[in-house]
């Protein structure tokens, strides 16, 4: 869709809704947002609820991640393992139990994912914003974090859920090249200690 121009859009959008019949109610609302296509982040596509009695989502099910992050199976990794984790938690299986062991993993998880969601959703971002300070920032952010061993360590451990650990100013600092990082060949402090 890059490049094409309102009539390529409007043909792309009648082949993909006559394809897909699926689709048709929401034919004019998918012409209507052509224009304006990446509005919608795919960080946002979190379900409002991730259990119910006696059932759970996990991974795509429940909440989706930019694609070009690349996390949508470290996440729903991450599901699995809080949720057997809470089912552990729980003792025995009895309905009242899993109900409250699945309570425990949408409270341990929510915040979690709603974190990864945005993170994905800002790499990807770095990647395909097409303004020249996008591009700019998004390829310099790129390239210091990949040379840095300490703010990429923290960078993918929060990108995949394992955690959060958000970068402080003076690492948006180093992570741009505005001021060279003499932590930058080290493990973060954070990792040491756990």
């Amino acid at each position: 869709m890059r490049g094409a121009g309102p009539g390529e859009q409007a043909r792309w959008a009648a082949a993909l809704v006559r394809d897909t019949p699926a689709l048709g109610p929401l034919a004019d609302a998918i012409h209507e947002a052509l224009p304006r296509r990446q509005t919608l982040p795919v960080g946002r596509a979190l379900a409002p609820l991730l259990t119910r009695p006696g059932l759970a989502l996990v991974g795509d099910c429940g909440h989706l991640v930019h694609p070009m992050a690349a996390q949508g199976m470290n996440s729903a990794v991450a599901d699995a393992d809080r949720l057997a984790a809470a089912l552990r938690e729980c003792g025995d299986l009895t309905a009242a139990s899993v109900d409250r062991a699945l309570l425990a993993y949408a409270r341990a998880r929510h915040a979690d994912l709603v974190h990864v969601g945005r993170i994905s959703h800002n790499a990807a971002r770095m990647v395909t914003d097409l303004s020249w300070t996008g591009r700019l920032l998004g390829r310099r952010a790129l390239r210091c974090t990949g040379g840095n061993d300490r703010i990429r360590y923290t960078v993918m451990h929060n990108m995949a859920g394992l955690g959060t650990h958000p970068l402080t100013l003076l690492d948006r600092l180093h992570q741009i090249g505005l001021l060279p990082d003499p932590r930058a060949r080290q493990e973060p402090a954070w990792a040491r200690h756990a």
